[in-house]
């Protein structure tokens, strides 16, 4: 099939390079030369795994980056909007999507065959059906199902493992207003064999929120139940999780096997949730049930906890440590979570502002992401190439994002190059037990 695909971020790139190595002829579209040009020499914007070897592989054979090009968008059978939907204080900005489907709207409007139009990028409900429409209708004079079809996506790609969950899904959302795009999107995951959901475009765009707002209140509450462990003393919070998850309501047991679902991985506490994903969908779903006079106070306690959660480093620190002097602090990951670069919305962003808020040296390491974080502060940050060789100069290491390297402190502190310093685990994924003094982790025992 001839796919056009509006964005070259995350969600758009993953896409096509995936669908390009499926088969499809794809032409990306992005409005920056300069990331045309590095794209187009298989550099990413962005680290994801196993993206660099998809474009090495795909580029110039069926998979083009180039500005926009109304003739290729004409004649493609699926256009795909992935542009960005940044929040705002009412909900979402929506002009990345306007000015693509004005775009859209021109390149199509002599056209003779049906475009399908398709939403993947996150919109609230009516998005589609609804704001889209009426723009292609009423500025374009097009008519839905004689010059376009309309679609709705959502994509649910983990950052970090976008590439394998593209071509390996649990499930695909197939969200149509007309029979035309149903079919084109259904022979378009043809090959997949896992469960297809096919619904309207409003159902299909509150999935996506659902979902996430449902995985985040996951972690937002467990970091509330962990704090009630920790303050209560004597408890360990991983004992706490064994004990729920061997519920059979949360495990799926053979005669012989207990088989735990990933969905457990958003139980273990720490810092909040961050990313490009989970704060923006959540307070947007809070702000859209506010319009329709529903507003959840569920969601507005989580963000409002998840905001919350960074305050234990500042606990932690205020309660132990003397910060009459001036003390080196090395915070161990910037990005929002392993395996990624994304620094959006990362729980390191606050926790640097409350050690600088706290005279504490700031130094950081990060395997992917450790520039990209100086550069969002400019100032008063000190990157550091190997943390292992630095960190005995240290007084204060917090480890804010669960690399597996972070693992090594363990060894270092049983080898007794840790004495005196006092270790903040953020996340919860030291082996608490092995720590005799000065260990402050969320979710475990309380340190005394």
């Amino acid at each position: 099939m001839k796919i056009s695909i509006f964005g070259t971020g995350y969600v758009g790139l993953v896409t096509g390079a995936c669908l390009a190595k499926l088969g499809h002829e794809v032409f990306c579209i992005d409005k920056n030369k300069s990331v045309i040009d590095n794209l187009n020499n298989s550099k990413a914007p962005f680290y994801e795994k196993g993206l660099d070897y998809l474009l090495n592989e795909t580029l110039n054979v069926n998979l083009t980056i180039g500005e926009f090009d109304e003739k290729i968008v004409a004649n493609s059978e699926i256009i795909l909007i992935t542009v960005g939907t940044p929040s705002t204080n009412f909900g979402l900005d929506l002009s990345f999507i306007d000015t693509v489907v004005r775009q859209i709207g021109a390149a199509i409007k002599n056209n003779k065959v049906c475009n399908s139009i398709v939403i993947k990028s996150t919109v609230l409900p009516k998005t589609t059906d609804t704001h889209v429409k009426d723009i292609l209708e009423n500025e374009f004079n097009l008519k839905h199902t004689v010059n376009f079809g309309l679609g709705m996506n959502p994509e649910f790609l983990r950052e970090g493992d976008a590439v394998d969950d593209f071509l390996n899904p649990d499930r695909i959302v197939i969200g149509y207003e007309d029979n035309i795009t149903k079919d084109r999107l259904e022979k378009l995951y043809e090959i997949f064999e896992c469960k297809k959901i096919f619904v309207n475009t409003r159902t299909a765009e509150l999935i996506k929120y659902v979902n996430n707002s449902l995985l985040a209140t996951q972690i937002a509450i467990h970091n509330e139940f962990s704090n009630i462990a920790r303050k209560t003393g004597g408890i360990d919070y991983k004992e706490i999780i064994e004990g729920v998850v061997s519920d059979k309501r949360w495990s799926i047991q053979s005669s012989n096997e207990t088989f735990v679902p990933s969905i457990v991985d958003y139980f273990q506490p720490g810092y909040g949730y961050g990313g490009s994903c989970f704060p923006k969908d959540v307070k947007a779903l809070l702000e859209y049930s506010k319009g329709l006079d529903s507003k959840s106070l569920v969601l507005d306690s989580v963000i409002k906890s998840n905001d919350l959660q960074p305050l234990f480093v500042e606990q932690v620190l205020k309660e132990n440590i003397d910060l009459k002097d001036k003390k080196k602090i090395l915070i161990l990951g910037t990005s929002f979570k392993p395996e990624t670069d994304d620094i959006r919305e990362s729980s390191s962003i606050k926790i640097v502002e409350i050690c600088s808020k706290l005279n504490l040296e700031i130094y950081i390491h990060d395997p992917l992401s450790q520039e990209k974080f100086i550069d969002l502060f400019k100032t008063n940050l000190i990157g550091v190439k190997d943390w292992k060789n630095e960190i005995s100069f240290m007084d204060i290491v917090l480890i804010s994002t669960s690399w597996p390297e972070y693992k090594l402190i363990e060894d270092l502190y049983k080898d007794g190059l840790l004495d005196q310093k006092v270790i903040i685990d953020g996340r919860g994924f030291l082996d608490n037990k092995i720590f005799k003094n000065n260990y402050f982790s969320v979710g475990s025992i309380k340190n005394s």
